[in-house]
């Protein structure tokens, strides 16, 4: 049996090397200040390394960005990390059909 993604709309902002440098990103993602303490805190570093880098806040927790990555948010406002390969395989620009 064969299935297809079920279309989505998100709205998508991609990282760049001028974010980083600027430090300024987009809404949701956490500008390289740490808001995690203790033993929170050291458990994303095992799982990340250091946490002087941005990060965007996924339902399922956060997710260190690099330069290159889409932040997507999708229709419920749910942000997600997408690396640049998978989002020009996934996604093409939306063309919102209009109809008489």
């Amino acid at each position: 049996m064969k299935y297809q993604k079920k279309r989505e709309v998100v709205d998508a902002i991609q990282i760049t090397s001028t974010m980083f440098n600027e430090s300024k990103f987009p809404e949701g993602v956490v500008d390289r200040q740490v808001p995690w303490e203790g033993h929170y805190a050291r458990e994303l570093e095992l799982k990340h390394g250091p946490l002087d880098v941005p990060f965007v806040i996924e339902p399922t927790g956060p997710e260190r960005l690099t330069v290159g990555d889409w932040v997507l948010t999708n229709e419920r406002g749910e942000r997600h990390r997408c690396q640049d390969r998978i989002f020009r395989e996934l996604f093409e620009p939306f063309e919102a059909r209009t109809t008489l």
